[in-house]
């Protein structure tokens, strides 16, 4: 027999048994419903808070982060001549990317995710050049001027914020971070820069010594009792006389006047000239530096001259880099040598660094010691 409403009857039942799990999952449900609207709407907003474009006026490339009003206002004026979008910079700061006018073709901008590293906010930014088909009817020539790219990001805190960008397809003409500018050089580099030479032989000096008009280096040490160490080795010219002192090399001995006799033992280079034409030879010494291995420890007293050797050919070239205490020394860099001044008791390390032409990783050579003590 058919009931009236008996249908509804068992499916009202049916509820009956259901109802407190839907109940429950209606409400477990309830929370992300309602925020799924809340993150949609903060998509919405930082999709809303990026721009792009090809207009900018800025002549020069420029990558910062904007963090105030003041200076969102001002980048708006100077790169695009009209007012501000609005940013809430309490909530977001600005990652801004402009190519200047110089890009040497069109570029793709786009940002990255920030990371957190060595306790700084780095925003990574990637240039891809854009793969263009050119129009017959379009104007000649491609529009790559003025390429900028805007992103806001939501803050962290009071981390610093650096941009850093890459380009797999290589550098942009002024996109990276300008390199820091090289040191001047000390006011003394100039007046020491003979010592850029390489030291002659004393022998070869001598035997050719109707080709050296000028101002030549020598190297050697002057001996402890005022004559060659060596037996047998030669000493050309006259024995030193009041005032003079003489040099030594591994080819010879020969006699010094007009310049300061160093410390006995201790290596020299020594600009110099020769003496009269036609007399017995010897050296008119100009100034000297104290001369220092390649490799090792070296002792540079306050205010003495060390120079340390480079080696440098037609297809490498050489330089040293310093670390430690930088502050006690001044060193000026030439093709041949580093000229170093003790400035105050330090240590400092430098090690020889030689770049070939034909090889994509330059070498090291030679790591030198220099203890700057008192004199």
């Amino acid at each position: 027999m058919h009931v009236p409403g008996g249908s509804r009857g068992r499916g009202s039942t049916l509820l009956a048994h259901r109802g407190p799990r839907l109940l429950l999952l209606l409400a477990l449900a309830g929370p992300a419903a309602a925020a799924e609207p809340a993150v949609e709407q903060a998509e919405r907003e930082e999709a809303a808070l990026r721009w792009s474009g090809g207009e900018s006026a800025l002549a020069a490339p420029l990558q910062a982060a904007v963090t105030d009003q003041a200076a969102w206002t001002s980048l708006w004026r100077r790169a695009l001549g009209r007012p501000a979008p609005p940013v809430d910079f309490g909530r977001y700061f600005v990652a801004c990317v402009f190519l200047g006018q110089d890009a040497d073709w069109p570029y793709g901008i786009s940002f990255g995710a920030p990371v957190v590293e060595g306790g700084r906010l780095v925003v990574p930014f990637s240039l891809v050049m854009l793969r263009l088909e050119v129009d017959p009817a379009a104007p000649r020539g491609l529009r790559r001027r003025g390429q900028y790219a805007m992103r806001a990001f939501p803050r962290r805190g009071a981390l610093e914020i650096v941009l850093r960008g890459d380009s797999p397809d290589g550098p942009v003409p002024g996109i990276d971070p300008p390199a820091p500018a090289a040191p001047r050089p000390p006011a003394w580099a100039e007046d020491l820069r003979v010592f850029d030479a390489r030291p002659l032989a004393i022998s070869y000096v001598v035997a050719n010594r109707e080709f050296y008009a000028g101002t030549f280096l020598v190297a050697g040490a002057r001996p402890r009792d005022g004559r060659p160490a060596a037996e047998g080795r030669p000493l050309f010219g006259a024995a030193p006389g009041p005032g003079d002192w003489l040099l030594e090399d591994d080819t010879g001995a020969i006699r010094v006047s007009g310049a300061p006799a160093p410390e006995p033992g201790r290596p020299v280079v020594l600009a110099a000239s020769l003496g009269a034409p036609g007399a017995a030879p010897f050296l008119r010494g100009e100034r000297l530096v104290t001369a220092a291995p390649a490799s090792g420890t070296v002792v540079v007293h306050v205010g003495e001259f060390v120079r340390l050797p480079l080696a440098s050919t037609k297809s490498s070239s050489s330089h040293l880099e310093l670390s430690g205490d930088l502050g006690s020394i001044e060193a000026a860099g030439f093709l041949n040598a580093e000229l170093v001044l003790g400035v105050r008791p330090g240590r400092v390390t430098g090690r020889i660094v030689t770049t070939w032409w034909n090889r994509p990783e330059p070498e090291r050579r030679g790591e030198v010691v220099l203890e700057v003590v008192a004199r």
